[in-house]
């Protein structure tokens, strides 16, 4: 399960829907693997796993630790980087009220990703407070010249990769206390933690974050990728598919 969607969290004829087809879709699975433990317990809740599936949480898709290294930290300019799909759930407006608020010749919101609203697409491209640099295919460039991260989106994620990537890259990170993206960071350590669809939240944290001196901000990202390297390697994760996998080919689990 890499995250629920939108439908299922407003109740209502489509969550009921979603619920069943969800039902349908693990309805013969001996395991099924989440990504953070919310979504799980939404599962259990609504009675969507049969009674001798096994579960497993995983720590999302896990992040690549030899693609995403430990990039050099930069003094001079702060970067705030946004990569998402441009949409209001992902927490696009927030991060233009921050970059109205603080962007400078010394202080850059920069924004990736695709934007199919063309409503949005006007404003990247017309607001000079913001770089919009469109979809990109490979963001290492991107967060390497990242000072911080800033992603407050409240879209119900699995686990987002973007926090993971821009973590293990040893970049601090900023992100919205919600399942699929607190689980990445350790609030007033490796990042901040701000609440939900909270405008002044995002206006403050960003504060927070240039209050700090250039040594104390690569700090934070150094334990951001200390971090990662515990808990998020990718190699978790395909050693939790492959030890299921045995047991479903050594029929440990069938009856």
């Amino acid at each position: 399960m890499t995250g629920l969607g939108t439908p299922v969290e407003i109740p209502g004829l489509m969550q009921k829907l979603t619920i069943r087809l969800y039902k349908i879709g693990v309805a013969g699975a001996d395991c099924v693997f989440f990504q953070n433990t919310d979504n799980l317990k939404f599962f259990k809740k609504h009675g969507m796993l049969k009674q001798e599936a096994r579960t497993r949480v995983l720590p999302g898709s896990g992040v690549d630790l030899e693609k995403y290294k430990l990039l050099p930290w930069h003094d001079g300019k702060v970067h705030f980087l946004f990569v998402a799909r441009v949409m209001k759930e992902k927490g696009i407006d927030l991060f233009l009220a921050a970059a109205h608020q603080f962007a400078s010749n010394d202080v850059i919101f920069d924004i990736c990703g695709a934007c199919d609203d063309p409503k949005y697409l006007q404003i990247l491209k017309n607001d000079p407070k913001v770089v919009y640099h469109g979809p990109q295919k490979d963001l290492r460039s991107y967060y390497e010249k990242c000072s911080c991260f800033l992603y407050p989106s409240y879209y119900p994620e699995g686990m987002s990769n973007v926090l993971l990537e821009a973590a293990a890259s040893g970049r601090p990170v900023i992100a919205a206390n919600r399942p699929g993206c607190r689980e990445t960071l350790d609030d007033g350590i490796t990042g901040f933690l701000i609440p939900i669809k909270d405008e002044n939240a995002v206006i403050q944290a960003v504060k927070k974050f240039l209050l700090l001196n250039s040594e104390q901000q690569e700090k934070m990202g150094l334990f951001g990728r200390e971090k990662m390297v515990r808990e998020f390697d990718r190699k978790i994760v395909v050693e939790a598919y492959m030890d299921e996998i045995a047991k479903a080919d050594s029929g440990e689990n069938r009856e």
